[in-house]
């Protein structure tokens, strides 16, 4: 029994270039890098060429229904691949192909930022955002690290990939987001959490000079009430911890 007259029976499948590439077209839709598809797509053409002539080209000539030749400019290919063959390719094509759509997002995201039309998105409307979408938002998650909502909290641009962002918070970032806060009131009462994750990074960032230079514009305000219950219970435990450090050291006397 030849396997080109049952191929069914020995697990072979018939793969086309364009079916790799709408199935690549839909896998990558799912990572949210929010790239212009005829530049997506020209990303899929290359990789998929590139690990033709590297891999695929090597295969014997029996296994192909049409294969290209290299002075062709439109490529495609039909061939005979095992189950095993298709996970390799799709393994090593999703690889690839997450790293090179990871180098355009970084690309044309520093494009943006660097044209003179670009501005941060208001900070309540990424929380209401964030919100409605479910985006995590803790204040020390050691899983995703609440990317989502950092990307926002520093001003760059959304994503719904997990980029870590390039920018660390400066001073000058610290104390805009301290001034769109004044301006919450309790009708944005939705926001406490979130507002009190922000509040939070900006103290870890920057200790006890966030209550001289930043805090200070929430004073009266309803951020400024969540600030000072923030406070309160830092000094509680703090009280608490210094009470349980004085009766260790007592026990051990």
């Amino acid at each position: 029994m030849n396997w080109y007259d049952h191929p069914e029976v020995f697990n072979f499948q018939q793969v086309t270039s364009e079916k790799v590439i709408e199935a690549l077209e839909a896998w990558q839709s799912t990572l949210g890098y929010n790239i212009p598809l005829n530049v997506v797509r020209a990303i899929l053409q290359k990789h998929l060429k590139k690990y033709f002539w590297r891999l695929l080209s090597k295969l014997p000539h029996e296994r192909f229904v049409v294969r290209p030749t290299r002075h062709r400019d439109d490529f495609g290919f039909s061939v005979w691949l095992t189950d095993f063959e298709v996970v390799q390719m799709n393994d090593v094509l999703h690889r690839e192909i997450r790293m090179a759509l990871q180098r355009e997002y970084r690309r044309s995201r520093d494009e943006m930022w660097s044209s003179p039309g670009y501005r941060p998105r208001p900070l309540a409307e990424g929380i209401r955002t964030a919100i409605a979408e479910n985006w995590c938002i803790q204040m020390g998650c050691t899983t995703c690290g609440s990317y989502r909502f950092r990307l926002l909290f520093l001003g760059e641009p959304d994503s719904v990939r997990a980029i870590r962002p390039k920018t660390r918070l400066g001073l000058e970032r610290a104390q805009e987001v301290a001034a769109e806060l004044r301006e919450f009131d309790d009708s944005f009462v939705q926001f406490e959490y979130p507002v009190m994750v922000l509040l939070y990074w900006i103290w870890c960032e920057f200790g006890e000079r966030a209550h001289e230079e930043i805090f200070p514009v929430l004073d009266g305000s309803w951020a400024g009430g969540i600030l000072e219950a923030m406070r309160d219970h830092h000094h509680r435990r703090r009280m608490q911890q210094a009470r349980h450090e004085i009766e260790r050291r007592n026990a051990f006397r």
